[in-house]
């Protein structure tokens, strides 16, 4: 868009016509709001006193309940589990996202491991032409020697792979629904974390009664300390093991949701195969560009979100 244009999309004016700014802030809580899609999540906040009618934000001191269809959707549900996936993907980035197009920070190369990013050649005459070229190409005292590539023949080598996933529609559903049970087979991971918890259960009460004990009766300090420190750090490892094994739970959680929308979306594909930006970004996780050897090819290898890679070698030639 035109600088008027971004001017005007950044922000808007109130019924008195003042103008206000769209803050990030507003636009991220817009677009994390599950009441789009038709869901709700109960007891965000909860009131603190009921006679002064404070509210505090729910962190946890009372339970929340999440309500699906509670209400009619105004974004289509696919569309707004992309976008939560497309969120995290770039706060996990820490600072490298630059969001220009769907090919944005997720060109890798296969040289350096930086991104690629945009460039327009012949910006003012017929010949304009989007290129994408790695960001870190000039950086540096070693420059890197990875090719540039057009816009074009990244759009092209999509286009194949998701003709190669359709001559093999049934395989790659299958691959899906296979990689979900694996990902949901945790059954070892939580017999494990309710192990833990009783042990911190069992922890808790020894520290408890060896404190008790030490203020009621003359015990020596040194091995009081001692024995102390020594439950304490058992104590520290079995939360620390909790902690880890939650983490672990809400990853195979959010990657269950990726394969299922991915499998939504390739259900819906038809064989007519045209690029779509929005069907890139929901089955693309990654593409790294390399080269093949004395053809001087570029081969671009697609990472898909469903564990599958693609690997399509262009016939484009680099200098």
């Amino acid at each position: 868009p035109s600088p008027a244009e971004k001017k005007k999309l950044t922000s808007s004016c109130d019924e008195q016509g003042k103008r206000t700014a769209w803050y990030p802030g507003t636009v991220e809580s817009i677009l994390t709001n599950e009441k789009y899609k038709g869901d709700a999540l109960l007891q965000k906040t909860y009131c603190t006193d009921f006679l002064t009618k404070k509210m505090k934000v729910n962190e946890g001191e009372v339970p929340q309940y999440y309500v699906q269809d509670s209400h009619p959707a105004i974004v289509d549900a696919d569309v707004f589990d992309l976008v939560q996936i497309e969120l995290a993907r770039r706060k996990s980035l820490k600072g490298q996202y630059s969001g220009n197009g769907c090919f944005a920070s997720r060109i890798v190369c296969g040289d350096c491991g930086h991104f690629y990013g945009s460039k327009v050649w012949h910006s003012n005459d017929q010949y304009r032409k989007v290129i994408w070229r790695c960001n870190h190409k000039y950086n540096g005292q070693q420059k890197c020697t990875s090719p540039h590539v057009s816009q074009e023949t990244l759009e092209c080598a999509f286009e194949e792979v998701m003709r190669r996933m359709i001559a093999r529609r049934e395989h790659v559903i299958a691959a899906c629904r296979l990689a979900v049970k694996e990902v949901l087979d945790a059954d070892e991971l939580n017999r494990e974390r309710e192990m833990l918890e009783e042990k911190l259960l069992l922890l808790n009460e020894r520290i408890r009664r060896l404190v008790n004990d030490n203020a009621r009766t003359e015990m020596e300090q040194e091995e009081y300390r001692r024995e102390y420190d020594a439950l304490s750090a058992e104590y520290k490892q079995a939360a620390e093991r909790i902690r880890e094994i939650d983490e672990d739970l809400c990853s195979r959680e959010a990657r269950k949701k990726q394969i299922e929308l991915f499998l939504r979306m390739f259900e819906k594909q038809e064989a007519d195969v045209e690029f779509d930006s929005g069907t890139f970004v929901a089955m693309v996780e990654k593409v790294v560009l390399t080269r093949m050897g004395e053809a001087k090819n570029i081969v671009l290898r697609f990472v898909l979100r469903n564990g599958m890679t693609y690997t399509i070698n262009t016939g484009v030639q680099y200098s």
